[in-house]
């Protein structure tokens, strides 16, 4: 980074991080030759590296997270023209007829659980990715929190984070994103909502993230509390 070595792990709202890190670099992160020079050494060298720097590591919500890789790499459950990518992938391991060009979340989780031994990187764990448990990481930076962490971090580095840069949020105004986000669940069958906190539950217990109260119910148990 321009003014202070810091590294940021944006695992979470990528294009946020990757707007402010062009602000400060003048460049994008993934394409910056120090990155590329870093990862050319020896590992020993590598995790110096990191370790000499300032990290960072910017989490949410991990079954918040499942719900944004679903809206953005699925496309919320959309059909598509043409099947390719992510959803041809998914196809396959869920052996859908060839002829499908959509899936569901519940289809979607299905392939998480399914993948979760080489998951893609936008819904592997925290662990697997970040290894919160190796690197000591001096900031962590919640997005549920965003702004109120980047305000901070802001004045804490001295550098000039923009804390109202907020990208890709998928929120309607007034609505709370979480909230909105859980309700994906409530058409998705016990077991498989119990194999996905299985999955995810250490990157919960590591970042303090809870499960709402009625995440165990269904829409057809809250009609029959209901009447």
């Amino acid at each position: 980074m321009a003014s202070t070595p810091a590294q940021a792990l944006a695992m979470c709202g990528w294009t946020t991080w990757v707007e402010n890190m062009k602000k400060l670099n003048g460049r994008h992160p993934l394409y910056d030759e120090r990155r590329f020079k870093l990862l050319r050494q020896a590992d020993d060298v590598i995790t110096r590296g990191v370790r000499d720097t300032v990290t960072l590591i910017s989490v949410r919500h991990p079954l918040v997270r499942l719900v944004s890789a679903f809206r953005n790499k699925f496309l919320n459950g959309r059909p598509v023209e043409k099947v390719g990518g992510y959803l041809r992938m998914a196809i396959q391991v869920l052996q859908l007829p060839a002829d499908r060009n959509y899936i569901s979340f519940s289809e979607f989780l299905v392939h998480v659980i399914s993948t979760r031994r080489h998951a893609d990187r936008h819904w592997s764990t925290y662990r697997q990715l970040c290894s919160p448990c190796y690197f000591h990481y001096d900031y962590i930076a919640l997005l549920e929190t965003y702004t109120e962490d980047m305000q901070y971090l802001a004045q804490e580095l001295g550098i000039p984070i923009d804390p109202e840069a907020r990208r890709n949020a998928k929120s309607v105004p007034g609505e709370d994103e979480s909230a909105a986000a859980f309700r994906y669940y409530r058409n998705v069958t016990l077991p498989i909502r119990r194999q996905i906190v299985d999955i995810f539950k250490e990157d919960m217990e590591m970042f303090d993230y809870k499960l709402p109260d009625d995440f165990w119910l269904s829409d057809d148990d809250e009609v029959s509390l209901v009447s």
